[in-house]
């Protein structure tokens, strides 16, 4: 598995790629399809019958301003809405790569985060040449989106652009990641501080002073994508595991979606 291709083309091609319209972009494409595939079954290969699963930035709508790829321990979690995983994040700027576990921020606070830090760091390990979470703040950018990220970031490590080891290295460090992962989903104690995540995430609704009802929307934990909202003119929920609906050209498509 080339992660180093993977990164580069990424870390080379994304800033001006967000410029262009997202529809059938070839880029979006690969970090939403083609590349989580082919992690898969690499994965797959390497860690037989573990229920893991792989999945990338779903573009739903519009470009993300921080596009990452994620292999996720489906005992504990099947989304990057909630529970711990590992996670490749890539700055908005096409300046650097982020390596190591993650937390889900949609479902979570900045309190809640780094309490969950503090249990797991208190409970394991880090992988081998990792650095404890947070992520510095800008490491990923400077929008509410990135800044968002950071502090949900356990273990860490962070290559730039321009100094990206050779593809040994990449594989080695995204394996330490994964075989973190698989122990830390196998004690009870990690298990239980993402209990309350294992359900589902819907806004808030209740009656307005004429009896209507009202859906509370918030743009994100911590509203770290109010800037994305404002500029693209959209509300959104983040289903994971849908496609991008513009891909789709009747309401039949897109039901069995």
């Amino acid at each position: 598995m080339n992660f180093r291709d993977i990164f580069a083309t990424v870390l080379a091609e994304y800033p001006q790629a967000k410029t262009t319209p997202l529809k059938k972009h070839p880029l979006a494409a690969k970090i939403r399809k083609k590349w989580p595939t082919e992690i898969g079954a690499w994965v797959d290969e390497n860690w037989p019958g573990k229920n893991l699963m792989v999945t990338g930035t779903r573009f739903v709508g519009s470009w993300a301003y921080v596009p990452w790829l994620a292999v996720m321990d489906q005992r504990l979690t099947n989304t990057t809405q909630h529970g711990l995983y590992v996670v490749i994040s890539f700055a908005e700027d096409g300046s650097r790569v982020s390596i190591g576990l993650g937390q889900g921020v949609t479902s979570s606070t900045q309190k809640i985060l780094g309490d969950n830090l503090k249990k797991i760091h208190a409970t394991l390990d880090l992988p081998e040449g990792f650095k404890p979470g947070p992520l510095p703040s800008g490491s990923l950018g400077e929008s509410n989106s990135a800044r968002g990220y950071e502090p949900a970031i356990v273990a860490y490590k962070l290559y730039e652009k321009q100094s990206l080891p050779e593809n040994a290295q990449l594989e080695g460090d995204i394996r330490q990641c994964i075989d973190h992962l698989i122990s830390l989903v196998d004690l009870d104690e990690i298990r239980a501080i993402y209990s309350d995540d294992t359900t589902s995430r819907m806004p808030s609704v209740g009656d307005n002073a004429q009896g209507q009802k009202v859906w509370i929307l918030a743009p994100g934990q911590g509203a770290k994508l109010w800037d994305e909202w404002k500029s693209e003119g959209i509300g959104a929920l983040g289903w994971d595991g849908t496609d991008d609906l513009s891909l789709y050209s009747s309401r039949e498509e897109i039901l069995p979606v």
